[in-house]
């Protein structure tokens, strides 16, 4: 066997294995907003049903708001150190916590103590999902020069695919117990699984090779003291536009795949099941559309990708939540709708940033300006979407924020008009150090 094709293969691997990673962090991160209807009774018990939930989505909303700072104390490591270890760290960080999180008990239990506890271990979690995101793009970035958004596709079909096996968890444990029997202690088993899947990622993820690119940054003598302040002092232009790209995926993504089917389930109780099962279904296909559209990234160039993004927004922003609010029926039209938009949203967004920075920032920059972005914008959106429905009585009424990101696109697409191409890469071939 050749050595390009040796090459080939082991990149490959390591793709699938970035990807998988991202399964099992992304499925920790957000089982959470799945169980929130059952942590709401069992952590807020004295508040009413849509107080209660509101209350869970602010603890939700809590890990997005500590994620920039995972972003930052993963990305200096990994800027500094090499990308090897802190994307490993990451996963441990997470099962750990959630794990601990399927074993707290409740509010009747240890009074204020339980509600305190859960913000805490949720905030690790945010951490955690800082450190993941910015290394799994930046690591792709590295070992894929030539086909970076098509593996960046690959990442997002990885955290699809985390979403759709909490969905799947979700519909099988309510195939087995009822509702009660889930808001007593059937919530518990996916935190548990959760928490295994994550200590058998990190045990992989200890295997993974440094990648070429900062062995070079470190022959040269690129490696900058301290990443964070680098990143501001010269790329500030960047930053603002990284924390922009984002608005558009992270409010729309965690808006249609997380808040909206979670809410449905507290509209139309009979069928959570369902809603579970087809939810996950749908995200999945979602994740494979993603992989399409990298691919036609990598032809046609990121921001072509991103304006087609804007304007299917545009289009299908209303029917995904307004036909749901009309009609039981209308669910599985509206979850296709959905993933249509979140498949081109969740590359788009992305695939902006791995243009932005050079490889001595490259981690803290992505890192920092990815979940920048998901703090301020998606960690945000459950919460004043709740806050909307219960304002307005209407249950379409989160459209609003899906028109305001898709306004922000636009703005990004003014701010980043002479950023036509990819920066020059340093990587010829592998990514890899051999």
């Amino acid at each position: 066997m050749s050595s390009a094709q040796n090459s080939h293969i082991k990149t490959r691997k390591f793709v699938i294995i970035t990807a998988l990673g991202c399964v099992l962090e992304t499925y920790d991160f957000l089982i959470y907003a799945l169980m929130a209807p059952y942590l709401s009774s069992v952590f807020f018990p004295d508040e009413a049903q849509v107080e209660g939930l509101l209350l869970t989505f602010a603890t939700f909303s809590a890990g997005y708001l500590v994620r920039p700072l995972g972003g930052v104390l993963f990305g200096h490591h990994g800027d500094r150190r090499g990308r090897k270890k802190p994307f490993a760290w990451t996963l441990l960080l997470m099962a750990s916590s959630t794990a601990v999180m399927g074993c707290l008990p409740g509010y009747h239990n240890i009074g204020i103590a339980a509600p305190v506890l859960l913000l805490m271990l949720r905030l690790l979690q945010g951490v955690s999902m800082g450190g993941e995101s910015g290394g799994a793009f930046t690591y792709i970035r590295e070992i894929l020069p030539k086909q970076c958004y098509a593996g960046c596709g690959c990442i997002v079909l990885g955290m699809f695919a985390g979403l759709t096996l909490g969905y799947l968890v979700h519909a099988g444990l309510l195939l087995l117990m009822s509702i009660d029997t889930m808001t007593d202690f059937g919530w518990r088993i996916p935190f548990w699984i959760g928490g295994l899947l994550g200590v058998i990622g990190f045990v992989i993820r200890t295997r993974f090779q440094e990648t070429l690119s900062f062995t070079q940054l470190q022959r040269q003598g690129g490696i900058v003291t301290v990443p964070l302040a680098a990143l501001f002092q010269h790329h500030r232009v960047e930053v603002v536009c990284g924390v922009l790209c984002i608005a558009l995926n992270s409010t729309t993504t965690i808006l249609i795949n997380v808040f909206w089917p979670t809410y449905l389930e507290t509209v139309f109780t009979e069928s959570r099941q369902w809603l579970s099962l087809v939810g996950g279904v749908v995200l999945f296909l979602a994740g494979l559309f993603s992989v399409g559209v990298g691919f036609i990234a990598d032809r046609i160039g990121i921001r072509k990708v991103f304006i087609y993004a804007v304007i299917i927004e545009f289009l299908l922003m209303f029917p995904v939540f307004y036909l749901p609010a009309q009609s039981e029926q209308w669910l599985a039209p509206a979850f296709i709708l959905g993933a249509i938009l979140t498949g081109v949203v969740s590359i788009a967004g992305p695939g902006m940033l791995l243009q932005l920075f050079p490889a001595a920032v490259r981690y803290t920059g992505i890192g920092f300006t990815y979940n920048t972005g998901f703090a301020i914008f998606g960690g945000c959106a459950p919460l004043v979407a709740t806050w909307l429905i219960q304002k307005t009585d209407v249950l379409w009424s989160p459209v609003v924020l899906l028109i305001a990101v898709a306004c922000i696109g636009c703005l990004v697409l003014y701010l980043t008009r002479d950023r036509h191409t990819m920066e020059a890469g340093v990587i010829n071939n592998d990514g890899f150090i051999s």
